[in-house]
């Protein structure tokens, strides 16, 4: 009697386990939170208070991948040397929260998203020359207000260790614009 109800409490647990373990989505994420660099123009109108950055790094299973061969598709293992394969993604998540300085409301802005290695150096993008990307957010930030702002960014590379996030541009609602200072930016880096 004691017997067969360890082995049925035994069975349950197992059972559950194996249900844990099946319960796998399709794709499957790796979250890293990066040191978040803020820079703010001496003349900005939208004044970055605090920035948080993770790098999101996605995995896609065979069974998404259009064209795979059919016996690839049904196996859950990624091998590099077969067809039909996707690549791993890398995504930078970032959230800010902003203040606008000015008497004017602020319906888009430009965001300069420099991802940084582990020695503070720019990282360039493969075969572009270039360690920067200018992200643009439409979002409306009133006169004296304080706003959360979310972006994202894709980049080629799991290497980076320091991301700086910049406001470079804003658009005013009455359309006119202001740029930060190109001297100033070339002294940052």
């Amino acid at each position: 009697m004691f017997l067969k109800a360890r082995v049925e409490w035994g069975y349950r647990w197992w059972a559950w386990a194996v249900i844990a373990l099946l319960w796998v989505p399709s794709a499957s994420a790796v979250d890293r939170e990066l040191k978040a660099m803020i820079h703010n123009f001496k003349q900005t109108p939208l004044e970055v208070k605090r920035s948080n950055v993770v790098l999101v790094q996605t995995y896609a299973t065979p069974s998404l991948t259009a064209g795979a061969e059919p016996e690839t598709r049904k196996k859950r293992v990624r091998y590099a040397n077969k067809t039909g394969q996707l690549p791993v993604a890398y995504q930078l998540s970032g959230e800010m929260v902003c203040a606008n300085k000015t008497q004017q409301a602020i319906e888009a802005l430009g965001l300069t998203i420099i991802p940084l290695d582990a020695f503070h150096q720019p990282i360039e993008k493969a075969g572009q020359g270039q360690a920067y990307s200018v992200e643009q957010l439409i979002a409306e930030v009133p006169p004296g207000t304080t706003r959360r702002l979310a972006w994202e960014h894709t980049v080629q590379s799991g290497d980076i260790y320091e991301v700086a996030v910049l406001v470079t541009r804003v658009r005013y609602a009455d359309g006119t614009v202001w740029f930060a200072p190109a001297e100033e930016m070339v002294k940052l880096f």
